[in-house]
């Protein structure tokens, strides 16, 4: 049997091969489910921001299916910062990391697994759990 931690780094991995860059389609999701945080990319033409945000998001799920060496801090610390440079709540920050896996998920199609689909909730149960702290 696999453990958790590998699955959800081969479904990165995988999605990865099948989509070199997923950007697009995160930040379709995230701007169907919050249409308002469009305009937070007004600036953002050559869409290096939002492919810097979701690379650091794939980093901190590595680290935190790994040697979690700072993932924690770096979840935390982005969640205080966003809520108070840029007016995204928690409620609202916590949304991204289940849409980056509904994203590797619809990539992945046939190839998502249940035992997958259950490693990525208990990732997700935990960095809600590190974003819903943030701050207090």
């Amino acid at each position: 049997m696999v453990d958790a931690n590998t699955l959800i780094h081969e479904s990165l991995e995988r999605a990865g091969e099948l989509c070199p860059d997923l950007t697009p389609k995160v930040y379709e999701q995230l701007f169907n489910q919050h249409p308002d945080l469009k305009s937070k990319f007004i600036m953002d033409k050559n869409h290096a921001v939002k492919g810097e945000m979701l690379s650091k998001a794939f980093e901190a799920i590595i680290d935190l299916t790994g040697a979690e060496l700072y993932a924690r801090t770096l979840i935390h610390a982005e969640a205080i910062n966003h809520d108070n440079n840029f007016g995204i709540t928690k409620e609202v920050f916590v949304t991204f990391f289940p849409i980056v896996r509904d994203t590797v998920r619809n990539v992945l199609g046939g190839n998502w697994t249940a035992e997958t689909d259950q490693a990525w909730s208990q990732l997700l149960e935990k960095i809600d759990g590190l974003i819903r702290r943030a701050g207090s």
